[in-house]
């Protein structure tokens, strides 16, 4: 979230929907990096030797977005609960919510499910995958994660190239195909 909420402050509305599929992107980075690579770098330490460099790494990063990164001006006098609340409420009752929620909820949250929960296990009991070739998997479900988020902030339409501030969602056909 902290990287969409810095995108909404730095950047103009024309430039959010890819900025923001470019931050899908770099998270997608992340679970390749947790794929084959891992597998590589278990072969020669310990999950705990590989997660304590990850931990100097994340460390370092955090350093940098420390000194590196603008603070944001605090505003005079904070939103009361109940103001926030109403900013809540109205997200919930826009009807654009309710068309990208859904999707994005099971599309993601599956994916994820998938990926991080079931498809190992899967691949090394029920397939007969080793270690190695279930990491390759992982890393070309990765790859594709990526690329469709790519994609997504690529083609994202912005309010200037429709002449509207929200952009009409294109039909869906939910059924059988004839």
């Amino acid at each position: 979230m902290a990287p969409l909420k810095a995108i909404a402050l730095w950047y103009p509305p024309q430039r959010q929907a890819s900025l923001a599929g470019w931050i899908m992107v770099a998270g997608g980075m992340g679970a390749l990096a947790a794929t084959t690579p891992l597998e590589f770098a278990l072969r020669f330490a310990s999950w705990r030797t590989d997660l304590r460099g990850a931990r100097r790494a994340h460390r370092g990063r955090a350093v940098w977005i420390w000194f590196r990164v603008p603070d944001v001006p605090k505003p005079a006098a904070a939103p009361s609960f109940g103001t926030q609340w109403q900013g809540v409420r109205r997200v919930f009752a826009h009807p654009r919510f309710w068309w990208i929620a859904p999707l994005a909820g099971f599309g993601m949250g599956s994916f994820m499910a998938v990926q991080g929960l079931w498809a190992v296990p899967w691949m090394l009991d029920v397939a007969g995958l080793t270690r190695a070739g279930a990491a390759t998997h992982l890393l070309a479900m990765g790859r594709g994660d990526a690329r469709a988020y790519l994609l997504l902030g690529a083609c994202s339409p912005t309010p200037s190239s429709t002449g509207r501030r929200h952009p009409r969602p294109p039909p869906v056909r939910v059924g059988p195909s004839r």
